[in-house]
This record gives C-alpha cells, structure tokens and sequence, in this order.
C-alpha cells in the first residue's frame, strides 16, 4: 500500500528529499533524483522546496499529479506506479524528456507538437504501435531520441523513417548537471 509523504514530511532535515541511494539534496539543488518504491510524491511541492530546480528523475514513485516546477529543463519518469498522460507534461518548458517503463501512458501524440524537445527517450513501451509514435519521425527539433516499443521490427522501422535516426549519449551528461554525492 502507497504511503503520501509530501516532501517536507520525509524523516530528513526539513526541504531536504532522500531516496533509496541515501542521497540527500539541499534546497538550492538543480538536480533531484527520487526513488522509493511505494511512495506517493506531489510534484507541486518541488517549486516550493527547490526554486532552482532543472534536473528531475523520478523513479518508482506514484504521483499525485503531473504538475511538475515550469523551472524544470529535463525530466526522466521511470517505473511510475500511475498513469502518465503525456499531454499533461507538454505545457514544461523541456528540453530532455526520457519515460521508461511506465505502467500506463496516454496521449504521446502530444509529443508530435511539443517544440521544446531536443531529447526524447521513450523505453519500454511495448504496449504502444508504430501509429502511436509514427508523428515523432518528422520532428525537426529532436537532436536526438531513442524509442524502443518493444519488438525488433517496430523499432528498426521508426529508425528508418526518422530524421534523427541515431541514439545518442543520453540527457544529464550533455546539461553539465553533476549529481550530489553520496551523504553518509
């Protein structure tokens, strides 16, 4: 059973967000990372606790909404507990969107117009067909995105078709985010 714990409730000195790795960031951080199976987040208080926040991965949490900081640049969901509709996102001002593994999405035809995107990664999506993302070949926009929707064929044809048709290196090493290290 999920358990809310609102970011200024975790058992850590207060503003401070801990994950399963112990890290510990402080209220000026740019990256964030949370993970913690069984965990419900409220991405509304992270513009409260983390003003400059840029850099946002979020795995195995569930979340009460998709309203994340407008401050945020690049944004990794992995493992999510909750539906993700991808139209909700479009409205962030982001650069670098990687989704992986979620257990149920919507709305990726919400990707086709998103102008912002230089970087998309969308792993895991076995559930998706080529229809779903045939629109995310045309973008002129992407400098790079990886897309596995599971099945060998499927994705060698969005490769072929794609004017960004090779994975590279991905998002947090190209935004010259260096995570905090570990605290004991």
């Amino acid at each position: 059973m999920a358990t809310h714990v609102g970011i200024a409730n975790l058992e850590l000195p207060a503003l401070y967000v801990h994950n399963q790795w112990n890290q510990v960031f402080p209220p000026d951080s740019r990256y964030v990372r949370i993970a913690d199976r069984g965990r419900v987040l409220d991405p509304r208080e992270l513009a409260q606790q983390y003003p400059q926040l840029e850099v946002l991965e979020c795995t195995g949490v569930a979340l009460t909404s998709l309203d994340f900081p407008r401050s945020l640049r690049a944004l990794r969901l992995a493992r999510i507990e909750t539906p993700v509709d991808v139209r909700e996102l479009a409205a962030l001002p982001l650069h670098t969107l990687a989704l992986e593994h979620l257990r149920e999405i919507r709305g990726v035809e919400a990707l086709a117009g998103w102008d912002s995107l230089e970087q998309l990664e969308l792993l895991g999506f076995w559930q998706l067909e080529l229809d779903d993302v045939m629109p995310l070949v045309n973008l002129q926009h992407l400098v790079r995105a990886e897309i596995d929707i599971g099945g060998r064929r499927k994705n060698v044809e969005i490769y072929r078709r794609a004017n960004w048709a090779y994975p590279w290196p991905f998002i947090f090493e190209a935004l010259r985010v260096a995570p905090l290290a570990r605290s004991g």
